[in-house]
């Protein structure tokens, strides 16, 4: 069997900040892309954490460091505004 035709599971991906640049430029990908599944969202904004988890029927929360417990999740996405990655609380 060559390399190409190996079968993988998809990453499991956690996404922490749902806003204008996830909704925008990485949910599109992350719709069509089998080799990644959303396992896990974290935002501060109810109604954004709504429709991601229903639309990738996803586990959420409004606490971003739930993601880092989970030991399912083999990647992180961070989308979120620089002021919030530079003093995180």
């Amino acid at each position: 069997m060559s390399q190409h035709e190996l079968k993988t599971n998809p990453v499991r991906l956690g996404c922490v900040g749902l806003g204008d640049v996830f909704g925008g430029a990485h949910l599109p990908v992350l719709q069509d892309e089998r080799r990644v599944e959303v396992v896990a969202v974290a935002d501060v904004n109810e109604e954004a954490l709504a429709q991601a988890t229903e639309l990738h029927r996803c586990a959420g929360t409004a606490d971003w460091r739930e993601l880092l417990t989970e030991s399912d999740i083999e990647a992180q996405l961070i989308c979120t505004l620089i002021t919030c990655t530079a003093n995180p609380q």
